[in-house]
């Protein structure tokens, strides 16, 4: 019966003013999303309710990462809440999600799509990525080639695709606000992360498997 009930929830139409607000639901964002540049933000209601908004980014094509926010200290149902929290992180209005948050992110995945060794998997084919590796490898023997490439699998996550012997290996690293999250640490920018990598790629890990 509660499964029933949340199937049918509807959106709820908001009075809020702010660019990136639009009273749109998913599937109406969905439709929009090959429209969209990477690094677009819209904001929206949430199926979760009136004490709810959904912040929702575009990554690369096809891959959108929607945010979860909580409202408090509302005055109304339809009206914003004075308080915004995203995990355990508080905002006073939109425009702090949006600098303090979001375009942080937008930043980070930007330099990895920009970066020499990103190569487009159509969402993370494994298949693909392991062919590039190959044939980097074919002409350079000697080198542990890798690649960095999106994921459709876990939006706001890349694959990090390396090719250290005969068999290739997949890691992920997520994009987040204050850095790149890497097997569990956290690194400034992509270049500290790549260094990194480099000197510790043989340590023992949980590789993806997709």
């Amino acid at each position: 019966m509660a499964k029933a009930k949340a199937k049918t929830n509807p959106y709820m139409s908001r009075l809020i003013f702010h660019p990136y607000f639009k009273n749109i639901s998913y599937d109406q964002l969905a439709a929009m999303e090959p429209e969209l540049e990477p690094g677009a933000i819209i904001i929206r209601p949430s199926r979760k309710g009136t004490d709810h908004l959904t912040v929702s980014w575009k990554i690369d094509d096809g891959i959108m990462q929607h945010i979860d926010v909580s409202e408090k200290e509302k005055s109304n149902n339809f009206s914003l809440g004075k308080l915004l929290i995203i995990g355990d992180e508080e905002f006073e209005d939109l425009d702090e999600i949006v600098a303090r948050h979001v375009q942080p992110m937008v930043s980070l995945v930007r330099d990895v799509m920009t970066y020499k060794y990103y190569r487009d998997s159509s969402g993370g084919d494994r298949a693909h990525l392991n062919a590039l590796l190959q044939h980097e490898k074919s002409f350079n023997p000697d080198r542990i080639p890798y690649f960095l490439s999106s994921t459709k699998e876990r939006p706001g996550y890349f694959i990090l695709a390396y090719l250290p012997n005969k068999n290739p290996h997949f890691e992920l690293f997520s994009v987040r606000p204050e850095g790149f999250k890497f097997r569990q640490l956290i690194f400034p920018t992509l270049d500290r992360m790549i260094t990194w990598f480099k000197e510790h790629y043989n340590d023992a890990v949980n590789y993806y498997r997709g």
